[in-house]
This record gives C-alpha cells, structure tokens and sequence, in this order.
C-alpha cells in the first residue's frame, strides 16, 4: 500500500503486513482483548482512508463495547501516529467471550523436561 506522505523526494510504501501487525499489537495492547478470532484483521483502502475490520475475543466480566471502543481509539492512534495514512471506519467484531488467557493448554510435565533438555543441548551446541 502506497501513501504520498510528506516524503518530498519520494513516497514511502507499507506492505499490508506492516499495517496489519500495528493493528494488532494495538488491539492486544486494551485491557478486555483475549484474542484476535476467525480473519483477525481486514483492511481495505479508500480514498488514503484505512477501513479496518478486527474479529477479537473479549475476556469474560469485560463489557464488550468499552474493549471494542478502547480498541478503535487506540487502532486509529496507532495508525496515524506510526503512518500516513488517515483511518476512516474501524468495526470491531466480537466473536467470542472466554474465561481462558489465549494459548492456554496444559503441558505434561515429561513433555515439559524434554522440552528443557532440547534447549539446553540447543544452547550448548551454539558454544
């Protein structure tokens, strides 16, 4: 994606990822986001305005709608701060609500020492 920022010998470009990345650190960033959920992050560029679509899980005793506001002002701050670009509409989609931290699983204690012996073979071999 193409911006013509202030850049007055050239013009500065970001890739979809780079923007796609600094939404969503800045979703993970509010209190209440559990997760980004199903697509995560859609944006769409219309007249050097970003649209953005986030799909995220809310963590359970959070209201759903003061996340979803904290995460479009501090999308939008994100934005415009890191880049050129203006945001036009952010629609935050809640898809889940959990009581789970995200990438929570229980870890058999044996898997758990091979996992530390690989490691530590790992860092000798680097000597």
């Amino acid at each position: 994606m193409t911006n013509n920022g202030p850049n007055i010998n050239g013009r500065t470009s970001y890739g979809e990822n780079v923007l796609t990345s600094i939404v969503t650190l800045a979703a993970k960033e509010i209190k209440g986001v559990n997760a980004l959920q199903g697509r995560g992050v859609r944006i769409s560029v219309n007249n050097q305005r970003l649209n953005i679509d986030l799909y995220i899980n809310v963590f359970s005793g959070d209201k759903c709608s003061n996340v979803a506001f904290r995460v479009q002002e501090n999308v939008k701050r994100s934005i415009e701060s890191m880049t050129e670009y203006r945001v036009g509409q952010i629609n935050i989609n809640v898809l889940g609500v959990t009581n789970e931290p995200p990438n929570s699983y229980q870890r058999d204690p044996l898997s758990l020492e091979s996992a530390e012996k690989e490691a530590a073979m790992e860092e000798g071999a680097l000597w």
